[in-house]
């Protein structure tokens, strides 16, 4: 009995260790990115991605991420100015074609979201994802096909 619950304490401890190890790095962005671009050109193929805050751009470009949002969007192509002034949602929409873009546009978000998240949407797909400022994505999504095709390319962890 007590073989198994230090066992148990111990494999929590290294994994727990492992993911600090990845985020001390640097690692999880890009790691995530990559699975999230890959999840939309698979599972979600054909359709455009809208990225928006949960907040609103002028909060996230005056206040929330003033420091290194401007810069991301540039890199993205987007003008900060023109959405400095917008005090609303507006989605940032991303073509099939340019996955690349972004998925180094998500990296960028997940490694600098500190205290505000974002959404991520496909329209005509019945599903979202939110982009926590703690370096995670939260799938939400009540097509039950498209929710083992998520489990298929991004397995569960099994319990203990």
């Amino acid at each position: 009995m007590r073989f198994a619950a230090t066992h148990k304490t111990v494999s929590y401890l290294m994994v727990s260790v492992a993911f600090v190890m990845l985020v001390l790095t640097g690692e999880v962005p890009p790691l995530l990115a990559t699975l999230c671009g890959r999840v939309w050109t698979e599972a979600l193929a054909g359709a455009s991605a809208w990225v928006t805050p949960k907040s609103h751009w002028a909060y996230e470009l005056m206040f929330g991420s003033q420091e290194w949002m401007p810069q991301l969007l540039r890199e993205a192509g987007l003008s900060p100015e023109d959405l400095a002034s917008r005090h609303d949602g507006s989605a940032i929409e991303f073509a099939p074609q340019e996955s690349a873009v972004f998925e180094t546009f998500l990296a960028g978000l997940l490694a600098g979201l500190f205290g505000s998240d974002f959404l991520l949407a496909w329209p005509g797909r019945p599903v979202v994802c939110t982009v926590h400022h703690h370096k995670q994505l939260w799938w939400t999504t009540t097509d039950a096909a498209l929710l083992g095709g998520l489990e298929t390319l991004v397995p569960a962890p099994k319990g203990p």
